[in-house]
């Protein structure tokens, strides 16, 4: 089944969709959000900036505490070329100068107050990342995981078995 035609049949619709989901994206593309550029991607079969995307993603930092941001200091704020910012603002920042992200979230933005009292749930990031390998647009790591390490010399690794007294039969009463 071609993915692209599997949800509207009548050409004159999706000629509608098709312009304006192109029209949106291209509002969205200065900033590499994957889940656009993905979403884009996957439905049109154009090119979405896959890797630019990726970028985005790996650029997410670990910590998901939102802090306060201030880049108003900094002097690369003019937009990449060929990029029009048609949102507002200047340049996109990375995930790593503004801190962890949802969607709806500009990274136009040059300023921004939380006081480090939001945590981010990683949703955005897996849900980005699975529509980019659901679309072939990001493939599985080629080898698994290594081995896991050994500890030093003299450390058992992990916890002791347990040795105190048996479960209780809750069903003996």
């Amino acid at each position: 089944m071609n993915r692209k035609n599997q949800y509207e049949v009548d050409p004159y619709l999706r000629s509608f969709y098709r312009r304006s989901l192109a029209r949106s994206y291209e509002i969205e593309r200065i900033e590499h959000i994957p889940w656009f550029n993905f979403i884009y991607g996957g439905l049109t079969g154009d090119d979405c900036e896959t890797g630019q995307a990726v970028t985005h993603l790996r650029e997410w930092p670990l910590d998901r505490v939102r802090y306060d941001w201030d880049n108003t200091y900094r002097t690369d704020k003019l937009p990449p070329d060929g990029y029009i910012p048609y949102a507002g603002g200047g340049c996109p920042y990375s995930p790593r100068s503004l801190g962890p992200l949802r969607w709806a979230d500009s990274t136009l933005a040059s300023k921004g107050e939380s006081g480090g009292r939001m945590v981010v749930d990683p949703s955005g990031w897996l849900n980005a990342y699975w529509m980019g390998r659901y679309y072939g647009m990001i493939s599985a790591p080629e080898e698994p995981e290594s081995a896991p390490l050994n500890a030093p010399d003299g450390i058992t690794p992990g916890t002791a078995p347990y040795s105190g007294p048996p479960m209780p039969n809750v069903l003996e009463n």
